[in-house]
């Protein structure tokens, strides 16, 4: 299996009746630094499920178990939650088992008895899933981040166009009452001019100056 980030990490819930497998798989998920909590029946699988509060990335549930079955256990797990994934190990393979499981949704089934390779292929299929599904998952953030950003701009964009239409309509009012005042002032200039101007004065009568 390789171990790296896509592996490592991973909450793992193991279902088995069988000790000494459970025992087996236990320690060799654990070597590839995955977190394992394991479960004797699907009443202990049940309350591992309802206590882990974020989820499971991975249940490996036997399809037969003491007190409820691995399709139980995958009904429960997708009632909580999309995101864990459930694999079902069989010993009664069949064709109408594996269908069941996978119609419920299963992400796969491993017929007992397996080989660990077999665990290894899944698990990797399970880990690259989550590994783009958390990549999906930030590129919608960073996007919506983005929409956010323009919004603003926008916002922002209008704001700075409504302000500028504002400011130019006063300026064009400043504008006209500045022309009215100059024009005044232009008028009041022109007559104050006129009456500083010397009135001309009447010549006086003449001694010669035959009155009728």
């Amino acid at each position: 299996m390789r171990s790296g980030l896509e592996t490592k990490h991973l909450k793992v819930l193991l279902v088995d009746d069988d000790e000494a497998l459970r025992a087996l798989l236990k320690e060799y998920l654990r070597e590839k630094g995955m977190k394992v909590t394991s479960a004797k029946d699907g009443a202990e699988a049940m309350e591992a499920i309802e206590r882990e509060k974020e989820g499971f990335d991975i249940v490996l549930a036997d399809l037969v178990l003491p007190l409820k079955g691995g399709l139980e256990i995958l009904r429960q797990v997708k009632k909580k939650t999309e995101a864990t994934q459930v694999v079902i190990m069989t010993g009664y393979a069949s064709l109408e088992s594996a269908i069941e499981s996978m119609r419920e949704g299963a992400f796969d089934y491993i017929t007992k008895p397996f080989k660990l390779v077999e665990l290894e292929i899944v698990i990797n299929k399970i880990a690259e899933r989550k590994k783009l599904i958390d990549e999906n998952h930030h590129l919608a953030e960073r996007v919506q981040s983005l929409y956010a950003r323009l919004d603003l701009l926008k916002d922002n964009r209008s704001k700075l166009d409504r302000f500028i239409s504002e400011t130019s309509e006063k300026l064009e009012r400043h504008s006209k009452k500045i022309d009215e005042c100059l024009n005044l002032l232009s008028r009041l200039t022109f007559r104050y001019e006129r009456s500083e101007r010397p009135t001309p004065l009447l010549p006086p009568p003449s001694n010669d100056t035959t009155i009728t």
